[in-house]
Parts: C-alpha cells; sequence; structure tokens
C-alpha cells in the first residue's frame, strides 16, 4: 500500500469520524430537553395544576399575588441575561463589561431565586399534606406525564417508598 492510498483511507476514516461525531453532537442538541430535567419548575402553577377545580379556585389569588410580585425580579434578570447576549454578539469585544453583566447577571438570578422560593414555599404552606406530596411527585417524574412515561428520560421510576418484591429484586 503506497503513500497515497494509505493518506486516502485516513481522510475518509477522519471524515466519517467527524461526521459521526457531528451527527451525535446534533441528535443531542435536537433532543436536549429530553435529557433536561428541572428541580422545580420555573413559576408556582404547577402545584395547582393537579388540584382539584374548586381547590384551584381558592388558592389562585395566593398564586397571582405571588406570581405578580416576584415578575419584576424575573423582567430584571431577563434584561440582564439580554444585556450579556448583546455583549457577547457585540462586533467589538470588551472582557470588563461581559464580565461586570455575568456578575449582575447572578446576583438577579440568585435574588429571583430566593423571592421564588419564599413564594413558592408561601403556597405550599396553603396546602393538605397529600397536596403536597402530589406537588412532590409532579418534580420527581420532571413535570407533566410526558407521553406515558415517568420520570426524567422515560425511565420508569417507582412510586416513593416503593418495596419491590423478591422478583423485582432479581432484575
Amino acid at each position: 500500500m503506497n503513500k497515497r492510498n494509505l493518506l486516502l483511507i485516513l481522510l475518509l476514516a477522519s471524515l466519517a469520524l467527524n461526521l459521526l461525531l457531528i451527527g451525535g453532537i446534533g441528535w443531542r442538541m435536537a433532543n436536549a430537553r429530553d435529557y433536561v430535567q428541572p428541580l422545580v419548575p420555573p413559576s408556582t402553577g404547577w402545584i395547582l395544576r393537579d388540584l382539584s377545580e374548586e381547590r384551584r379556585a381558592e388558592l389562585q389569588p395566593a398564586a397571582r399575588e405571588g406570581f405578580e410580585s416576584v415578575r419584576p425580579a424575573r423582567m430584571e434578570m431577563f434584561r440582564a441575561q439580554r444585556r450579556v447576549n448583546e455583549l457577547i454578539g457585540s462586533d467589538s469585544f470588551d472582557q470588563e463589561a461581559l464580565e461586570d453583566a455575568f456578575a449582575q447577571l447572578r446576583e438577579l438570578s440568585m435574588d429571583y431565586q430566593a423571592l421564588s422560593h419564599e413564594r413558592t414555599t408561601e403556597i405550599l404552606e396553603l396546602l393538605t399534606p397529600e397536596e403536597r406530596q402530589a406537588a412532590t411527585e409532579f418534580v420527581r417524574r420532571g413535570g407533566r406525564d410526558r407521553a406515558g412515561r415517568d420520570g426524567p428520560r422515560g425511565r420508569d421510576l417507582p412510586p416513593r417508598n416503593f418495596e419491590p418484591d423478591n422478583d423485582q429484586r432479581r432484575q
């Protein structure tokens, strides 16, 4: 085998490997939502979603008040994120300005998160233990039931406090 044939084979192998990697990365990015499980959804609406209509109506004013009180902090955080995006996309890169914008975004994000957690706690405090258990299950499975699949990435997770029988332990 001469050098030219060896070089051609290596080039084709390299091209095939690169295409495989690019395809894998592209597929992963296209399906990223299947691999990301938020710890807690971004608003408190999820707490009320699985409740009876009467109970939802009863708790709706508290949920709305909580959402409205958090909205200004959320908007500030979004403005800071837009500023970061603008600086990243700017023709003239300013590292110091970007670092300042990231610092502001971190601070506003932490403020928003703390306020959001306070409001979530206030609403959860109004729930019965059974309703809080339903909210826990909602978060545990990563949100709404996705096409009949339980849990993150479609894994079937056993219910909380589940004790497998002997047949299931062997699997």
